[in-house]
């Protein structure tokens, strides 16, 4: 359980707190002894290059009196190479939307999401499983290893820097019309799952957020309130959208960028509603 400001809360309510040991370690049999998926029968694992689409959708109980859900909805790009059961992912960040709290609907802007991509990570496939490396975005602040660095403790850190260009420190939320918080901020995350006979992996996700506040338009943005992790509520689908997958090229450049993905998000996951009761079990 972690005691955050209030808008920091309202900008990664649904990135839950984790302790490092709760990513998986990826195993990988170098001799090839893991078999994969059954081309004959169906959808495989045996040729995965190509562009795919990771949306994840992430719960946090937040105390408000009474416990409330918030979640993150997040749409991610990916360009993967496969060798063997490792997969090199470029990721590319395309859409962040987190559920009201408080009626404030909190909004990141483009320039921040741009500010963090790309995103290397290394996964595996192991059977019909993928198993997601450590992704590490990291807004508003250089780190040599964005995964073990530490994050800033004060202002004066020299790594540090205005990401999004907009002449503020860090990167700028905007919390509804009421503030404009300032932060560095690093997430965490990886992802679990499991081939679907339509092609797609299904599965679920631990995530955990640091942010260090750098400054804000109006006090009241920095007030605490408590959340916790809800990873039994998390769920992601990855999903191919090239031309051997959903086809999301819709201008034909032979690229399926970022807007085309987001045009696309009800076709890709359907996004799971708000519902208090399941931080009141």
């Amino acid at each position: 359980m972690l005691r955050y400001p209030a808008i920091a809360l309202l900008l990664v309510a649904c990135q839950p707190d984790l302790t490092p040991g709760n990513f998986p370690a990826l195993a990988v049999d170098a001799a090839g002894d893991v078999a994969q998926g059954d081309t004959a029968s169906g959808p495989s694992t045996n040729n995965m290059t190509g562009t795919w689409a990771l949306a994840s959708d992430w719960s946090t109980c937040v105390s408000l009196g009474d416990k409330v859900e918030s979640r993150n909805y997040t749409l991610t790009r990916i360009d993967m190479q496969q060798t063997g059961e490792r997969l090199l992912e470029k990721r590319e960040v395309c859409s962040v939307v987190s559920t009201p709290l408080l009626g404030l609907n909190t909004v990141i802007p483009p320039p921040v999401l741009a500010s963090g991509n790309p995103i290397f990570v290394q996964s595996a496939v192991l059977g019909t499983g993928y198993a997601g490396g450590v992704e590490a975005q990291v807004w508003g602040v250089k780190m040599s290893d964005p995964i073990a660095d530490p994050m800033p403790n004060q202002l004066t850190d020299v790594r540090i820097y205005d990401g999004d260009s907009d002449g503020k420190p860090g990167v700028t939320f905007h919390v509804g019309t009421a503030c404009d918080l300032y932060v560095a901020q690093r997430a965490l995350a990886s992802v679990q799952a499991e081939l679907q006979p339509d092609g797609a992996f299904i599965g679920t996700a631990v995530r955990s957020t640091e942010q260090y506040i750098l400054g804000a338009t109006k006090g009241f943005c920095q007030t605490p309130f408590v959340m916790t992790s809800n990873n039994a509520s998390n769920k992601v689908r990855l999903v191919r959208v090239d031309k051997d997958g959903m086809n999301l090229d819709k201008n034909g450049d032979g690229v399926v960028d970022c807007g085309e993905i987001i045009d696309a998000q009800a076709a890709i996951i359907t996004w799971t509603s708000v519902d208090d009761t399941r931080c009141n079990p």
